[in-house]
């Protein structure tokens, strides 16, 4: 059974490319390519200081990952260029983002 330090996971999103949001409950992360979302998203609780192995499976399928990945992401033994690789190969619409129009 494996679970993660929150601190740990918000640490750990926000060094790949991640952008942190408050809400009321929960603080969302949203993943960003250049400054762009990318669609993928994920949520921690402001009141755990844990997050058990069953709320990290969950995670992991916001982040489109296998929860083995997540821990790696979590880990640090998948960087952002990795994950946004591996977005690549799964969801490739999530990470080919169109460039902004001029005004």
């Amino acid at each position: 059974m494996s679970s993660r330090k929150v601190k740990e996971i918000e640490g750990a999103l926000l060094s790949k490319g991640f952008c942190g949001r408050e809400g009321s409950r929960h603080r969302v992360f949203f993943h960003c390519v250049d400054g762009r979302k990318t669609g993928i998203h994920t949520m921690l609780s402001r009141g755990a200081s844990d997050y058990p192995d069953n709320l990290l499976g969950a995670m992991a399928k916001q982040l489109k990952l296998r929860k083995k990945e997540l821990l790696g992401l979590i880990d640090c033994d998948l960087s952002e260029d990795g994950y946004v690789r591996l977005l690549g190969e799964r969801e490739p619409l999530l990470v080919a983002i169109p460039p902004s129009n001029p005004s």
